[in-house]
């Protein structure tokens, strides 16, 4: 399993050193704003995309978030949960 790993990881590396080969010709001084620019635009819309398609997540209680929930072995022990002060 090992070699398999270390075999997809030089085959990614000679992927990633013969796309930088090819690109050499575009790092001269017209281009270097198109070099740079272009990832931040299309990270920059990622960004958006992802923050409309998951921003209900957090609306969401999930677990042990809900408020309503009881825990009864920590009202067993006589100890009060971590936030609720009723008991103060």
């Amino acid at each position: 399993m090992k070699s398999l790993a270390v075999a997809v990881f030089l085959f990614m590396k000679a992927l990633s050193s013969a796309l930088g080969e090819i690109l050499i010709p575009a790092t001269k001084d017209p281009f270097l704003l198109w070099i740079w620019g272009a990832p931040a635009v299309a990270l920059a819309l990622q960004t958006i995309i992802l923050w409309v398609r998951f921003r209900g997540l957090n609306n969401t209680l999930h677990g042990t978030d809900d408020p309503h929930r009881s825990d009864d072995r920590i009202k067993r022990n006589g100890q009060t949960p971590v936030g609720n002060t009723a008991n103060i």
